[in-house]
């Protein structure tokens, strides 16, 4: 049986595959860490991939970024299905479209928030219209990039944020911006470490986590989607 390869893109060692593992049965999940170089030469014993978020940015194209996105548009080039999550959202736009597509936020979205989602999305449109969960990111998409508008239907956005969710045209391959894999835990520690570390920020750690939602019912459809279609491309 194929698996889904989940590349973790987490700076630290505890990485991300406690939030996907819960989702997956036994040998269904093999995860790679971008950053130890861990990313396979060939797709061929998967049937998806799916990219994480980071602490990382793009922007500063860290040494293992290149070796990512190569291996990105290597799933493109097979129409494998990829989800990419925040930092893999970004990151997936930028090995299909270029670089010109990723720029710096005007300002950081950072907490619970409100998502716009299209009624009939190819994931998530059971949630339609709006849902509420936790986001953290500076870097974002430019919905009106050139080649970001050519090639890129966006089926979700926030107030703050043009581009939450988008599916590369004729490819089963989407990004979420949002981060409805993180538990409430590990999103309450982001708040008070990231809150007192950017006081520039102007956000109070009690007021955002006084918002805080559980998106584990969320995180669940979401995958749930993303898995049908992984099994109807068979």
């Amino acid at each position: 049986m194929a698996a889904t390869l989940l590349v973790d893109c987490y700076l630290d060692q505890d990485g991300c595959a406690s939030n996907y593992a819960p989702f997956y049965g036994g040998g269904e999940l093999e995860v790679a860490r971008a950053i130890e170089a861990e990313l396979p030469s060939d797709l061929g014993a998967y049937e998806a991939l799916i990219v994480s978020g980071s602490a990382a940015s793009a922007l500063d194209e860290p040494e293992w970024l290149e070796p990512l996105e190569q291996l990105l548009r290597s799933a493109c080039e097979r129409a494998m299905p990829v989800l990419g999550v925040c930092f893999g959202h970004q990151v997936l736009a930028r090995a299909r479209l270029g670089s010109s597509v990723l720029r710096r936020a005007k300002q950081v979205e950072f907490g619970w928030k409100s998502i716009e989602i299209e009624r009939g999305s190819p994931l998530l449109g059971a949630h339609a219209p709006r849902f509420t969960t936790f986001v953290s990111h500076s870097d974002e998409l430019d919905a009106e990039a050139s080649a970001f508008k050519s090639s890129a239907q966006v089926f979700a956005r926030s107030n703050e944020c043009a581009v939450h969710a988008y599916q590369l045209r004729g490819l089963p391959a989407f990004g979420v911006q949002f981060h409805a894999e993180m538990g409430i835990g590990e999103a309450a520690q982001l708040v008070n470490s990231r809150t007192a570390k950017h006081p520039e920020w102007g956000l109070c750690a009690a007021d955002l986590l006084a918002q805080q939602v559980d998106s584990a019912p969320l995180f669940a459809s979401l995958l749930g989607d993303f898995r049908r279609v992984v099994k109807a491309g068979k």
